[in-house]
């Protein structure tokens, strides 16, 4: 049986049901789908923090695979239960804190695994600094899904490196492995033959698009500071417009971010495309969504924003059977073949050394995350002239589309379907399970060292704040006769009740009241003897709140 991982389930992540849906929601709930109908496992785990959760976890696994499969919740904390999984998918890169709380048990147990998404915010970037300073072993991966996002990964750790080494003579700093896992898409969703026919006659009719119309698809967010440009896409589809006979139609499934946002992009259209019809549809809507794709002749993506890591959309378009044509950049480069699939169009930036007054606004907060985005990508450009070439070799032949959309469903189908990529994931993990076998950890807990280097003992921490502690050789006495018949109504107490699960049951604390009874002056030490360290931490717990209590008196300290 391939190998299984715990899903760190966040029910918020894992939707693209929402009015601000962002690439992440697609991605995450496509992965989680795929999964949960593809991985060849005998039951499914959900690492979550409520029961809540946990219900929702139940209704996504109860539609894709039946109310009988099997599902199983792992409560934050539980090393052992993630032991016998094995390994634990954190649906974000940064899993540092995981890293910290695995280190309370065996670091051995278990494999986490992250997926890469935008790498430019700050919490993204330091998330990836985490990397070398959080006790990451060897047998944890952060999936990367191309090889561009690999290629900003290793240059920030990198450079991360190197100072660590500078500022603190650090030379062993262990990395993740970093796999490059594409995402994926559910190619069954996609209409094909007669049934593409039908939806494609449907929609070009309701949104009154002629039958020998050329059809220009986007989909995906409107926003020019952080997903891509209108204003090349508008120059290269009026230079079409004027080259070929046929009326071309720009059919854009998206979603605006403010009325301000939507007035600039249409009056770009309107000034530097006026030969283009304009067609916006809501792409948010999931009807939009699954059927958008056969009302159009061509995919056009010129995607030129940090943020973007690997491009969803032009795989669904494959899918979908379309040509694409996309700007040359990030993991667009993995998944287009340039000339096969449709055409990928060469893209500009400037060199190394002009930006370090922009990496001095985005750290110092004079420049936001937005600006830093949308300045940046104004200095990527697309070349124009080699796009309306390729757009315009599409629109006259016919042939040519079909050719390249049979390739790209065709490349879908056997690279980028979710049956596919999970395969990866499940084969990823069992390397891991590997490599845990055979490896050593990178960091060892030391003896007498928190488990969490900054998250440590609260009673070793704040040691210096008490009068005295409640230690080994403690002696306790019962403070008077009636205090063990008001254990019952102390420990019920609306202001207690909520610390009950980190000590002992009511029955427990009468019963160590009674042995205190029979042998006043009795050490901690004594209390405890025969028990095991988890006994023994709840006891002791549990003398200090009936210290609290006015139960307990120490008669004797260490």
């Amino acid at each position: 049986m391939p190998a299984n991982c715990a899903i760190d389930f966040y029910p918020s992540s894992f939707s693209s049901r929402g009015p601000q849906l962002m690439g992440l929601n697609a991605a995450n709930e496509g992965f989680l789908d795929g999964f949960v109908r593809h991985a060849r496992v005998d039951g499914l785990f959900a690492h979550t923090r409520s029961g809540e959760e946990f219900a929702a976890f139940g209704n996504i696994v109860g539609a894709a695979r039946g109310a009988g499969f099997p599902i199983s919740r792992i409560a934050p904390g539980d090393n052992a239960a993630l032991g016998r999984v094995g390994a634990l998918l954190h649906p974000f890169p940064g899993f540092g804190p995981l890293a910290w709380n695995r280190r309370f048990g065996d670091s051995r147990a278990y494999s986490l695994l992250g997926i890469t998404h935008t790498t430019a915010t700050h919490a993204v970037m330091d998330s990836i600094g985490n990397l070398l300073v959080a006790p990451i072993e060897p047998w944890d991966a952060v999936v990367c899904t191309s090889t561009a996002v690999r290629g900003t990964y290793e240059r920030v750790l990198d450079h991360w490196q190197d100072y660590l080494a500078s500022r603190l003579g650090a030379s062993r700093l262990p990395r993740p492995e970093l796999p490059i896992i594409p995402l994926g898409v559910d190619t069954a969703r996609f209409a094909d033959g007669a049934a593409a026919a039908a939806a494609r006659t449907r929609l070009r009719e309701r949104l009154g698009i002629g039958v020998d119309d050329v059809v220009v698809l986007w989909m995906g967010r409107f926003n020019h500071a952080a997903k891509a440009h209108p204003i090349p896409a508008c120059l290269v589809l009026e230079g079409l417009a004027r080259q070929v006979p046929a009326r071309i139609v720009h059919l854009q499934a998206g979603w605006f971010a403010d009325a301000g946002m939507e007035n600039g992009f249409k009056e770009a259209a309107q000034t530097l495309a006026p030969s283009v019809r304009q067609i916006y549809v809501d792409g948010r809507e999931p009807d939009v969504r699954r059927d958008v794709w056969a009302a159009a002749d061509i995919f056009m993506s010129l995607s030129d924003n940090l943020q973007e890591t690997f491009g969803l959309t032009p795989i669904e378009a494959m899918a979908a059977g379309l040509p694409v044509v996309v700007s040359d950049w990030d993991g667009y480069r993995d998944t287009v073949r340039d000339g096969i699939d449709g055409f990928r169009i060469a893209t500009t930036m400037p060199a190394a050394g002009a930006g370090e007054d922009l990496a001095l606004g985005y750290s110092s907060g004079a420049l936001p995350y937005g600006a830093y985005c949308g300045v940046t990508s104004q200095m990527v450009s697309v070349d124009l002239q080699r796009c309306v070439e390729a757009l315009v070799a599409l629109a006259r032949d016919a042939g040519l589309r079909r050719r390249m959309g049979d390739a790209g469903r065709q490349r879908a189908r056997e690279l980028f379907d979710w049956r596919c990529v999970i395969d990866q994931y499940q084969e990823l993990c069992g390397t891991l399970a590997q490599i845990r076998a055979r490896g050593e950890s990178a960091a060892p807990r030391q003896p007498g060292r928190p488990a969490c280097a900054l998250r440590g003992d609260p009673f070793e921490v704040f040691a210096a704040y008490p009068s005295r502690t409640l230690a080994a050789g403690s002696r306790l006495d019962i403070a008077d006769a009636a205090a063990a018949g008001r254990i019952g109504v102390l420990h019920e107490q609306d202001l207690n009740r909520f610390s009950a699960p980190w000590r002992l049951s009511a029955e427990d604390m009468r019963a160590i009241v009674r042995t205190i009874a029979a042998r006043p002056g009795v050490t901690v030490d004594e209390l405890g003897h025969g028990l095991d360290q988890r006994q023994r931490l709840a006891l002791v717990r549990t003398l200090a709140w009936l210290l609290k209590m006015g139960v307990l008196v120490i008669s004797a300290p260490d």
